[in-house]
């Protein structure tokens, strides 16, 4: 229920196995309303969640819910989660691991990020990456501490942590970015050295390799800067195409356009050089939609106008069009495309007369086959978006004929 961008594709997952169940019922919450929001305020109280707000009247709780935090359920829980209160208790528990060796600690770390992205660790591949045995570094912590260490535990063949959201509210409220970073940039040296990797060691290595897995639990722009430097001295890192789109994501978020230039165009330099290597062609999906939304936030964000603004928004349409034509069509694009619209509706007027007619006519276009492919977009959370964004893009589509 609380899971959103980060551990979306492990809890869709779990979701499809519940699903599965006959007598499973999906029940999609709406925003939280009328009676419900008193419930909320009483079982809040059940866990001394109002500790932070303890002057707050009835009235003041029911504003708090329903208009800080919109009546959306995941909203109320970060809220609460960046309480002192349970910041404190976060680093108590985590204080229990103070006085341990450096590698074990980072076990725990990693333990947490992967916790974070959605999956319970297995204890094998934390004993093989740190060389030790976790299970007896576990025994030997909880050990010696009389309130038993709630961080990590052991379950069968995995390490469990608190669950995914506590795991990322820890990881970036409590744990110092430089031991995130290094424990991550240790954990993405030692898989990219295994000669045969499981499907998880493939999947934890591609989303720790992701700005936006980062970036939830480092807020530091040095400490996501040093990320990247390092791993870029590597060859392997390198020769990825996607290490480039992250780090080109990275610089866009910086506002660092020039480097995100840079990089985005080293993506693609990258995918040639796989192409050159091997029979397969490397899919440039996502590059080619970052390109172009690259192209629409520099636009809002800087001065470009006229002729040169003109050009980009062409590219990026010209990206969209050739994005509309995949067969498995995601969000992605939809959102992109929303992009582009909005910079022609706040800076269209800066173009020429005849390039601005030529431009409108083009987008119209795309929107108007955009719109007919929503519905092979798939079901719920992806189509959805697509959707909101289709109806934001056709008031401006409108203005545009």
């Amino acid at each position: 229920m609380s899971a959103r961008s980060i551990a979306t594709e492990a809890e869709s997952e779990k979701l499809r196995v519940i699903r599965a169940i006959p007598s499973a019922t999906d029940i999609r919450l709406g925003k939280i309303k009328g009676a419900e929001v008193d419930s909320l305020i009483a079982l809040i109280d059940q866990i001394a969640g109002w500790r932070e707000f303890r002057a707050l009247t009835l009235s003041d709780r029911r504003r708090f819910i329903e208009r800080d935090c919109g009546g959306v359920f995941p909203s109320v829980l970060l809220r609460l989660l960046r309480s002192n209160y349970v910041r404190n208790a976060y680093l108590a528990e985590y204080n229990k691991l103070s006085g341990i060796e450096l590698n074990d600690k980072r076990m725990m770390i990693t333990a947490l990020i992967i916790a974070g992205i959605g999956f319970d660790a297995p204890a094998s591949f934390l004993s093989e990456a740190f060389e030790k045995d976790c299970l007896a570094i576990i025994k030997k912590i909880s050990s010696g501490d009389t309130d038993g260490l709630k961080l990590v535990r052991v379950d069968g063949d995995f390490v469990k942590t608190i669950p995914s959201i506590g795991a990322r509210n820890l990881l970036s409220n409590v744990i110092d970015d430089k031991e995130i970073v290094d424990t991550t940039i240790y954990i993405l040296n030692y898989i990219r050295n295994k000669y045969r990797r499981s499907e998880f060691e493939n999947h934890i290595f591609t989303q720790l390799m992701r700005y936006s897995i980062l970036s939830s639990v480092v807020s530091d722009d040095g400490e996501v800067n040093r990320f990247f430097d390092n791993i870029s001295k590597v060859s392997y890192f390198r020769e990825l195409p996607l290490f480039w789109l992250q780090w080109h994501i990275a610089m866009s978020a910086q506002k660092s356009w020039l480097k995100a230039e840079e990089y985005i165009s080293m993506g693609y330099t990258a995918a040639d050089a796989y192409d050159n290597k091997r029979d397969d062609k490397f899919n440039r999906k996502q590059l080619e939609d970052r390109k172009a939304k690259f192209l629409a936030s520099r636009a809002i964000a800087t001065d470009r106008a006229g002729v040169e603004l003109f050009r980009d928004m062409k590219d990026a349409a010209d990206i969209f069009r050739r994005l509309m034509r995949d067969a498995q069509l995601t969000h992605h694009p939809y959102e992109t495309l929303l992009q582009i619209m909005q910079v022609i509706e706040a800076k269209g007027a800066t173009m020429p007369k005849d390039l601005a007619k030529i431009l409108a006519g083009q987008l119209t276009d795309i929107a108007g086959r955009a719109a007919a492919r929503v519905g092979i977009v798939p079901e719920g959370y992806q189509r959805s978006h697509a959707v909101s964004a289709m109806n934001e893009i056709e008031p401006i589509a409108a203005l545009l004929r």
